[in-house]
């Protein structure tokens, strides 16, 4: 007689696996501009002085990767609308930080 109550883990599959990574990275990197918005609000108002967030560059390029992991995590959504149209918005905004980036505007 076979237990069928048994829940294997290594049922995932690679892209199962795959999404997971990609949440929890772009739930960190969230965190990570969220310290880096607080960081250079505090340097650009002399409150204390951090050299490398004394201008907005950093916060471009934590905005840009955050952007860009979000875009993957919104291609995995089940939801066709969501599927399709917000992973367009977030790539969209981290192609345009990085044309900025690229341009010296920051």
């Amino acid at each position: 007689m076979k237990n069928y109550n048994k829940v294997s883990t290594s049922s995932l599959s690679n892209i199962d696996k795959l999404e997971k990574i990609i949440v929890y990275l772009s739930w960190s990197f969230v965190v990570v501009t969220l310290i880096t918005l607080i960081c250079v609000f505090l340097t650009t108002h002399n409150i204390m002085y951090i050299r490398i967030f004394n201008s907005y560059y950093a916060l471009q390029v934590s905005v840009c990767i955050t952007m860009f992991l979000w875009g993957l995590k919104f291609a995995f959504y089940k939801d066709a609308r969501v599927r399709k149209f917000y992973p367009v918005i977030c790539l969209s905004i981290s192609i345009v930080s990085i044309f900025f980036m690229i341009l010296n505007v920051y």
